[in-house]
């Protein structure tokens, strides 16, 4: 086992912990606040005031939301991509560092 092969689990749990941060973002904030927004546009509140305020939750809170959980995405991606490339690497190295040994291996 490789020091690099030790710090995998710990990225896999970080690489989860973002997963777990970007369903919380869609589970507690947008899908609540389509939920306002279709309230609001079902009736249950009417006149200009009820129009700029969807307009602010859908242009505004709603975008931002959006972006955020693009850019967790993104970085949770990266990482499992960072994760592979080192993981390969490891491979490579582990197995040049065995072809190294074989020849050695009538000294013992």
């Amino acid at each position: 086992m490789s020091f690099l092969s030790m710090i995998f689990g710990q990225v896999e749990s970080s690489i989860a912990g973002i997963r777990q941060v970007v369903q919380t973002v869609e589970q507690a904030a947008l899908a609540p606040i389509a939920a306002m927004a279709q309230q609001v546009v079902g009736g249950a509140w009417k006149g200009d005031g009820a129009d700029a305020f969807v307009n602010q939750l859908m242009s505004i809170a709603t975008p931002k939301l959006q972006k955020m959980n693009q850019a967790a995405t993104l970085y949770h991606t990266n990482i499992g991509k960072s994760r592979d490339t080192i993981q390969q690497a490891d491979q490579k190295v582990a197995g040049l560092a065995k072809n190294l040994e074989e020849p050695f291996n009538f000294f013992k």
